[in-house]
């Protein structure tokens, strides 16, 4: 049977692949590792970040940040992104944002930037970046990098570029290769 666009026997009975099961099963066995260690681990802020960076999922992590904090170690900025970059829902990151908020502990625009991983078009960034501005959290050249990548035309990226000049914030090199890739040659972006 051809292999077409991923579809494999295997898939199309609902099955894992077993290159897939293989993968599944030694994140599993990494995180039951890590957990089964946690106990024994001597209580310091690099100890569980060392644990954070190598668990594989969101679940695992929380219960690392839980145990910190039973250990009267409160997490930090790099806790909770480690801990966000696990996150594969908008809904459970936007809980965990919100928890940083509760504790006092106000997320940073790239805590707020792992969002932008789940935005489909840039009216949804627009959004994330309305939030952020209702919280007083600046938006910085990713959040607008966000936009330009749903961009399709080169003067919607021109508006976007112009748009980050007016707020002081500068364009870096991916807004001009993006703009670049809609250019018919090289005196439209170098005028910008």
């Amino acid at each position: 049977m051809a292999n077409l666009a991923g579809v494999t026997p295997t898939t199309i009975n609902n099955e894992i692949p077993e290159a897939d099961k293989t993968v599944s099963v030694q994140e599993n066995l990494s995180d039951k590792h890590l957990l089964s260690t946690l106990d024994s681990v001597i209580p310091t802020r690099t100890k569980y970040h060392e644990m954070l960076s190598k668990a594989c999922e969101a679940s695992t992590a929380r219960i690392i940040l839980d145990k910190m904090i039973s250990k009267n170690i409160h997490p930090d900025r790099k806790s909770y992104d480690m801990f966000l970059n696990l996150i594969n829902s908008p809904s459970d990151l936007r809980m965990v944002l919100k928890e940083m908020n509760d504790k006092n502990f106000k997320p940073a625009n790239q805590s707020y930037a792992h969002l932008l991983k789940f935005a489909n078009n840039g009216a949804e960034v627009r959004e994330i970046m309305l939030e952020l501005e209702l919280l007083k959290i600046n938006c910085n050249a990713v959040y607008y990098n966000a936009i330009i990548k749903f961009s399709n035309d080169k003067n919607a990226v021109k508006q976007v570029i112009y748009e980050m000049k007016d707020k002081g914030i500068k364009p870096d090199i991916n807004a001009f290769c993006y703009l670049a890739s809609f250019a018919e040659d090289a005196t439209e972006v170098k005028n910008i």
